[in-house]
């Protein structure tokens, strides 16, 4: 298939060489418990990051660098109101109804955080806003070079693809393209900001108390990683069921005509609901493993909180 090439175009030319991770990426996999991913051979290198924005123009890049900025900050800042909302509760305890002292020392906490949360709504509105603003410009420009490369293919090789595949691959993969720079890329921004600030603000606080809670770390990028591993497995068996799926719908859309005159529409309903049908077990796995590992992460997180505690 087309791979991509530089100056924002798409290229029909397909290299044959293996791929395989470098030491880095080895290293993050076995951290992950990916080691199987190690032994893969690729036959075209998985495409960097950062290379996916060059679709976009300038004024989408400085979109995205002004949204990962508002999402370093606003995930540095996660720490404050958690500290402001422990002093306030020190407050409440120390001072009891009717103390001259509880509004004096207590209001002030509660403008702080206030301020902070339309401080940080702000900022995660602006970080939202704008890379779901640079992202769409970017998928865009993405699915119009697709065209662009499928239409300078030769007939012969148009001839060996089937329109479901090249269906799925212009909205399905665009749309996971779509998902990852857009509003995943906000979350994993400041996820890592706020991680990194708690442990900041936690080591001037309290640094004890921070490892203890930093023993839950480990086990949740472990939990975390063996949910990524089944949710990939599932979604890899659930592909095929949505390939053939978009192939009856494509042939039904091609074949209009002869679907109406011969009063076929109840068959190709039928034959695209149980292609459906058969991958729909698959699909609610993937949500279960989702669901499952979500909780246990959410269990261990809450089992150090009580032993810091």
């Amino acid at each position: 298939m087309s791979v991509l090439k530089n100056n924002n175009t798409l290229s029909h030319e397909v290299k044959n060489e293996s791929y395989q991770p470098g030491f880095f990426e080895r290293w993050f996999n076995f951290l992950t418990c990916r080691c199987d991913v190690n032994e893969e051979e690729f036959t075209i290198a998985p495409v960097n990051f950062i290379e996916l924005f060059r679709f976009g123009s300038r004024t989408d890049k400085l979109l995205v660098i002004i949204g990962v900025i508002c999402g370093i900050i606003s995930g540095m800042a996660y720490t404050f109101p958690y500290y402001i909302s422990g002093k306030l509760a020190t407050v409440l305890i120390e001072r009891g109804p009717g103390d001259s002292k509880l509004l004096t020392e207590g209001y002030p906490y509660v403008a702080l955080d206030l301020v902070i949360a339309v401080f940080m709504f702000i900022l995660t509105f602006f970080q939202n806003f704008l890379l779901k603003k640079a992202c769409t410009n970017i998928i865009t420009n993405l699915r119009v070079e697709f065209i662009k490369a499928l239409l300078r293919q030769d007939a012969a090789w148009l001839d060996k693809q089937k329109f479901g595949v090249l269906n799925a691959e212009l909205t399905e993969n665009i749309d996971v393209i779509k998902d990852g720079i857009g509003e995943k890329v906000g979350m994993v921004i400041r996820g890592f900001s706020a991680v990194i600030g708690c442990c900041i603000f936690g080591i001037f606080v309290d640094w004890k108390g921070l490892l203890i809670v930093f023993g839950g770390a480990p086990i949740s990028v472990i939990l975390m990683s063996f949910m990524g591993r089944l949710v990939h497995t599932t979604t890899k068996k659930q592909l095929p069921y949505s390939e053939k799926a978009a192939a009856v719908l494509q042939e039904s859309l091609i074949n209009v005509k002869t679907v109406q005159c011969c009063n076929g529409e109840r068959e190709i309903i039928d034959r695209y609901c149980k292609t459906l049908k058969g991958g729909r077990g698959y699909s609610v796995l993937s949500f279960f493993w989702n669901g499952f590992f979500d909780g246990a992460t959410f269990i261990v997180l809450y089992f150090f909180f009580g032993i810091t505690f």
